[in-house]
């Protein structure tokens, strides 16, 4: 079979170039390299097609379609490290309570992964307890993802049965766990 030369070209139908691909021409058999940059595109879904020419034959051009959808921000994903120390909640998969037992005097500390559905995000993290004190904190306060942050039960400072929930808000979403 003879090698058969082409020339390639991308267009978008709306969203300006953000769709590229090299080389601009080339003998067959060979690899193309598709480049996508989402930068300045707002949120929303895209559409592009790349084409390719073959040159002096007489083969119909080969056309590919390209969707992109982008969205506005990062959604933050928070898992546990260890599966030990914690429960799914009754009310869907991936959401999850913290159970932290700890006897009196007793520090415990677990440790969260936290991750995004995409690019790196700035998050920020908070510890409250119901009826007051400050015997559940996590640390960092604030973070860039991928991170780990690590939540701690100080039972020196607690009486009796108490629960707490642990707060770790990014620039789409928050995401809540209980700490019982």
């Amino acid at each position: 079979s003879a090698a058969t030369s082409f020339t390639v070209s991308s267009s978008t139908a709306s969203g300006g170039p953000w769709l590229k691909v090299t080389p601009a021409q080339g003998t067959a058999p060979t690899s193309l390299t598709v480049a996508i940059d989402p930068t300045g595109l707002a949120p929303g879904a895209y559409r592009g097609t790349i084409t390719l020419n073959p040159v002096g034959t007489y083969v119909a051009a080969t056309t590919v379609n390209v969707s992109l959808q982008v969205t506005a921000q990062p959604f933050l994903n928070v898992t546990p490290t260890s599966g030990r120390c914690c429960s799914e909640q009754p009310s869907g998969p991936g959401q999850f309570s913290l159970f932290l037992g700890a006897s009196f005097g007793q520090t415990v500390s677990m440790q969260l992964n936290v991750g995004t559905n995409g690019n790196p995000a700035m998050f920020s993290t908070a510890a409250t307890v119901d009826g007051g004190g400050d015997w559940l904190t996590i640390s960092p306060s604030q973070g860039v993802t991928p991170s780990t942050v690590t939540v701690t039960v100080n039972a020196a400072n607690i009486s009796g049965i108490q629960s707490g929930q642990i707060v770790i808000t990014g620039p789409a979403n928050s995401v809540v766990f209980p700490v019982i």
